[in-house]
């Protein structure tokens, strides 16, 4: 399954551009991810990534179908969202929160089946979250929150994912955790765009790094070619120091930091 972004370009009715020129590629195993400041347009990308709205211009595509013309039940089947929020009308059980992801596969609305909740309760143990089940979604913490919507989106069985913030809400451990997931499900074969504010998520999970701001793809490729002292400096606008170190194996990795001027 591949998404491809040809020159998309999105503007609101006044005129005024959110988008412009995105040229992007994502394939089976894959992990993208997008770098950029806060109103740099990631979330509006993501919005027409899903089929949300159209492009004003350019085109997004699955397998060369413009996702627009996808049914909505079959769409549901190929793309996974978890948006950076979420607080529902109802106060629903954490495990039906996770069933909803099923809803795609269900034929004429009809009700989950007992395999639905196995798969659903199958995607809470993989976050480690198995004993939130039973709990009311609205009463358990954000980062808790956060973790229910990626269980939701891997029972849905999506071939790609689309993670906006994934890391956002979360508490050290639990970003660790979620990062470790996201790697266990590219290896499987599954496509992941993911949007992060720490560059670290990308010299850690990524194959490939993208940088956006107002509305246009600075620079991307590899990680440690994309995510630079220099590049990061005309991204948001602060010094940065991009240092090497080595975990326990012995690996080499890479790691920012903001540059002490005291």
């Amino acid at each position: 399954m591949n998404l491809t972004l040809e020159n998309v370009i999105y503007r609101y009715e006044t005129g005024n551009e959110v988008l412009n020129g995105i040229d992007l590629t994502l394939s089976d195993g894959e992990i993208l991810c997008l770098l950029g400041p806060n109103g740099s347009g990631k979330t509006t990308l993501f919005k027409l990534i899903l089929g949300l709205m159209p492009p004003s211009g350019g085109r997004v595509t699955l397998n060369g179908r413009d996702v627009t013309a996808y049914p909505r039940r079959e769409l549901g089947k190929i793309l996974g969202y978890v948006p950076q929020n979420h607080i529902p009308a109802f106060p629903y059980s954490v495990l039906d929160m996770v069933v909803m992801g099923r809803n795609a596969h269900l034929e004429n609305g009809r009700a989950p089946k007992q395999r639905d909740y196995d798969i659903a309760r199958g995607a809470l143990e993989d976050m480690g979250i198995e004993s939130l089940a039973e709990k009311n979604y609205i009463r358990i913490s954000g980062g808790e929150r956060q973790l229910v919507l990626i269980a939701r989106a891997l029972a849905q069985q999506a071939k790609i994912l689309i993670l906006d913030e994934p890391t956002g809400n979360l508490d050290f451990g639990n970003q660790v955790r979620v990062l470790r997931q996201i790697r266990r499900l590219a290896k499987t074969g599954i496509a992941v765009l993911m949007s992060s504010h720490f560059p670290g998520d990308a010299f850690q999970n990524a194959s490939r790094a993208a940088l956006l701001k107002d509305g246009k793809i600075r620079e991307s490729g590899a990680p440690e070619e994309v995510i630079t002292e220099k590049n990061l400096k005309a991204l948001y606008g602060v010094d940065v120091s991009v240092a090497a170190a080595r975990d326990r194996a012995g690996n080499l990795y890479r790691v920012c930091v903001p540059a002490r001027r005291d």
